[in-house]
Order: structure tokens, then sequence, then C-alpha cells
């Protein structure tokens, strides 16, 4: 299940961003400088912009699977304490009974 949600979560974006940046480097690389400084600028900013937008995509789906994973773990804590609570009072509960079974005889 952990490998799903980071193959769906983290892998893909991270897959995209590589795919969007290589295809932001290629065509400077493949041309002999026939763009304009504009129009590369344009050009890096708009590379840029798509990498910060999957950075932080990738970091809010890292913060939803803790976050989901925090409520888990904390639910599985509670049910813990409550089963505690249960064994407390079975055990006393116990010891009650050896007391009054100690004074019978």
């Amino acid at each position: 299940m952990m490998r799903s949600l980071l193959a769906n979560f983290l892998l893909t974006p991270i897959f995209i961003l590589v795919a969007v940046f290589l295809a932001g480097i290629t065509p400077p690389i493949g041309t002999n400088n026939s763009k304009s400084a504009t129009s590369q600028v344009i050009d890096l900013t708009i590379l840029i912009l798509n990498l910060e937008m999957g950075v932080s995509y990738v970091a809010v789906m890292g913060w939803r699977i803790s976050s989901l994973k925090s409520a888990e773990i904390e639910e599985q804590c509670l049910d813990c304490h409550k089963q505690i609570q249960e064994k407390e009072v079975q055990i006393k509960a116990v010891i009650q009974s050896l007391h009054s079974q100690i004074k019978a005889n």
C-alpha cells in the first residue's frame, strides 16, 4: 500500500517535472541561439515556474500522506489506550475478587 501511495503521489509528479525540465532545456540546446534574448528569458521563467509548481506539488502530497499516516497512528493509539483501560478494570476486578476470597477463607 505504501508503494502505491508513493507511486501515485510522488513518483508521477517527479517524472512529469523531469519531462518538463528536459523539454524546456532541449530546444535552446538544439538551436543555434536563433531565439531572441527576451524569448529565452521568458522560456527560462516558464521553466522555473514549472519546476516550482512541481516541487510544491510534491511537498503538498508528502504532507498529505504524512497527515493521513498521523491520523491513522493517532487512531491506533486511542484504541490501545481504550484497551489498556479495559484491562485495568479487569485487573482491579480480579484483585477485588481475590481479596474477597482471602477474607472469606
